[in-house]
């Protein structure tokens, strides 16, 4: 019975007839303990021998195949954490591959920031350069105009001036040439010809004149080669003493008169000696 039992892991069973033997014997030996007469004989209890779970091929089998479900279910969750691994390693790649990414596309976004800024910023340069060179030539243009307007306008009035000095000085050289005939037509009337006078002589008298047209002094310095036409001359000037005219004219216009009649040279040509 008992390796029947223990072949249907009937445990319970064989401690209950173990339980039972071990009361029956307790029951014995009572009995025994209160009849004196009889003689007390201990018996020895049977050996139970106790079969281990080595000796027990069914409960090895479960245990075996709970400590292969155990590795199984081991492998399983290692495996779950390799593949949880695997896949936390490839997100965690795919972030990083993603943060590259967007790094990259950023400093690209940048650089082409930077590049526009800088394009930008040279075109202002080339702008303002343009515009400053531009404004430059303007108002050079614009100082070499109003340096050729007032160049011109010098000019014209160079022009002008030099016009009318020149209109002034044929005035007063026209003004100058009737005053000298003047004078000469008063010498020649008090001229008294001398007999050596002959044709093509000439005497310059050098005159000093005050403004009152009086005759100050009076002097050959370029005669003739005739010493009597020379005196000649010079008696004929000091008889005429005096010029009313240029009285007039050193009244009317100084400068004229101080600049040609104050001191001058007057030559003095005969034009109708027969000679």
């Amino acid at each position: 019975m008992m390796h029947w039992l223990l072949k249907r892991e009937g445990y319970p069973p064989a401690i209950a007839i173990s339980v039972v033997l071990h009361v029956a014997l307790l029951l014995f030996i009572f009995v025994l303990s209160r009849d004196s007469k009889h003689e007390l004989r201990i018996i020895q209890p049977a050996a139970i021998q106790a079969t281990t779970i080595q000796d027990n091929p069914q409960r090895q089998r479960k245990a075996e195949r709970i400590e292969l479900q155990r590795k199984q279910e081991e492998q399983r969750k290692q495996a779950e954490e390799q593949k949880r691994k695997a896949d936390e390693e490839k997100a965690q790649q795919e972030l990083l591959v993603k943060q590259e990414a967007e790094k990259k596309l950023q400093q690209q976004k940048q650089q082409q920031l930077q590049d526009q800024q800088k394009r930008k910023l040279e075109d202002d340069q080339k702008k303002q350069t343009a515009a400053r060179e531009a404004e430059q030539q303007k108002n050079k243009e614009k100082l070499k105009k109003e340096e050729d307007d007032r160049l011109k306008a010098e000019r014209e009035l160079e022009a002008r001036r030099l016009q009318a000095q020149q209109q002034a000085l044929t005035e007063e050289q026209q003004l100058v040439a009737q005053y000298i005939a003047y004078i000469k037509d008063l010498v020649r009337e008090e001229w008294s010809r001398p007999p050596s006078a002959k044709n093509g002589m000439q005497a310059v008298v050098q005159l000093t004149v005050v403004p009152t047209g009086e005759i100050v002094t009076a002097q050959v310095v370029q005669g003739s080669g005739d010493v009597m036409f020379d005196n000649s001359v010079l008696q004929a000037v000091k008889k005429v003493q005096r010029f009313p005219d240029l009285q007039k004219l050193s009244v009317q216009n100084a400068a004229v008169f101080d600049r040609n009649f104050r001191n001058f040279n007057l030559l003095f040509q005969p034009e109708d000696l027969l000679r």
